[in-house]
């Protein structure tokens, strides 16, 4: 049933979402989703991400809603739901259109190799936390089908699909380059789209948000164990084995020697520096021929990224200070 039919009886308060940004991940749509959020214009939920589309779809509209705190912004013009992962199917595209009628929709881009590879080091940590023995290098991704469509995203495909739902001009196209790392691009191209004079995202410059690390294990087989990196000395219990990343540190105690081998073997595979050539390969291989399509039908500049080689590499992660020996 449409979300829309059940809009009213006691929920004339409650406005649906006319705001959705779609995609795409690690395009900096957390950043986005920050600045809405300290906008008085822009309502924004508790948490980003809500998945209502994908995931929970049948928990109907009152968990949809419960996530907005109408009485905080009562005067918000826009309510919006920052979920990039909505892009990904006609089945998501058809749900938003039928139920929430025909809301502005944001798509942020981004260089498309370097964000495979954020996506990739994303995935890295999520198989690793399921102690799952992921081992595969970046560049056998792209032959994986399955993996392929979630790491490597044809821009123009997707793009095209999603304006058989959406009209081309209730879409505005941002990417990172132009408007994530400098916010004054997006405050004036948001400000026009939302008819948001005063948009002001001036705050938000110096702050950071998902910075990237390589996860790394770390563990103590032959009793406790201390390891120096960098000049600081850090002590891994007995049996036990860390796994730190960007968002802390994993712990598993009195795990068995031969499954956190397994894992630290397979984790020699990863692909830990995204070299010039392999960004070359795969622009060439991967995204030439789409990205052209997306500079014709939406005006984007890929010329900007065509230019991009530079290899990247992420810190690697380390312990949390609970773990901290020493500083030398």
């Amino acid at each position: 049933m449409p979300l829309t039919s059940f809009f009213g009886g006691g929920r004339a308060s409650h406005k649906l979402p006319n705001l959705l940004c779609i995609g795409m991940e690690k395009c900096g749509t957390t950043f986005l989703n920050a600045a809405f959020g300290s906008s008085p214009d822009i309502l924004t939920p508790r948490k980003k991400e809500l998945f209502f589309f994908n995931e929970h779809y049948n928990e109907g509209l009152d968990w949809y809603l419960s996530w907005f705190d109408f009485k905080a912004k009562p005067k918000a013009q826009w309510v919006c739901d920052v979920t990039p992962s909505y892009f990904r199917s006609r089945k998501l595209l058809q749900r938003i259109k039928s139920d929430l009628g025909s809301p502005k929709i944001i798509v942020v881009l981004r260089h498309p190799v370097y964000r495979a590879y954020s996506h990739y080091v994303h995935r890295l940590r999520h198989m690793a936390l399921r102690l799952a023995c992921y081992g595969q290098p970046f560049m056998k991704e792209v032959h994986v089908i399955n993996i392929r469509s979630l790491l490597f995203p044809r821009y123009g495909e997707y793009m095209r699909r999603i304006t058989d739902y959406f009209p081309r001009e209730d879409i505005l196209v941002l990417t990172y380059e132009e408007d994530i790392l400098n916010p004054t691009g997006a405050e004036a191209k948001l400000s026009t789209f939302l008819g948001i004079p005063d948009l002001d995202f001036s705050h938000m410059r110096r702050q950071r948000f998902n910075d990237g690390s390589m996860p790394q294990f770390y563990f103590g087989e032959n009793g406790e164990e201390y390891l120096s990196i960098e000049g600081i000395d850090y002590r891994i219990p007995a049996d036990t084995l860390l796994l730190a990343h960007a968002k802390g540190t994993q712990v598993w105690r009195g795990i068995k020697p031969e499954k956190a081998r397994a894992n630290i073997a397979a984790a020699q595979h990863w692909t830990r520096r995204l070299t010039t050539r392999m960004i070359e390969v795969l622009f060439d291989f991967r995204f030439e021929d789409d990205l052209k399509q997306l500079h014709e039908d939406f005006g984007v500049d890929v010329v900007q990224w065509r230019s991009r080689t530079e290899a990247v590499a992420y810190d690697i992660a380390m312990p949390e200070l609970k773990f901290l020996h020493k500083v030398r």
